[in-house]
């Protein structure tokens, strides 16, 4: 058998100022690594609620495409959420 596992993850305040100058995070702290990261605002609980959401519909389109499993980037161990 093979197994596909698709990893999905949210970049909060490592995502790069190329990307946007105005991160998302779980709080404001500015990630200081040779200026390419903006400061991040805090996420507010709708931003949560949405980010769980869009994991949400990410693992179902993996489902849906024929993935073994999905992982999320800072798991320590991978967790299927896919059940055959």
């Amino acid at each position: 058998d093979c197994h596909l596992w698709m990893q999905i993850s949210h970049p909060g305040r490592q995502c790069s100022r190329i990307v946007t100058a105005h991160p998302m995070a779980p709080s404001p702290v500015q990630l200081n690594m040779l200026a390419y990261f903006g400061k991040p605002r805090a996420m507010t609980s709708e931003d949560i609620h949405k980010a769980i959401a869009g994991y949400a519909r990410v693992a179902a389109v993996a489902r849906d495409t024929g993935f073994s499993g999905v992982r999320t980037i800072f798991d320590i161990t991978p967790v299927s959420v896919i059940s055959n």
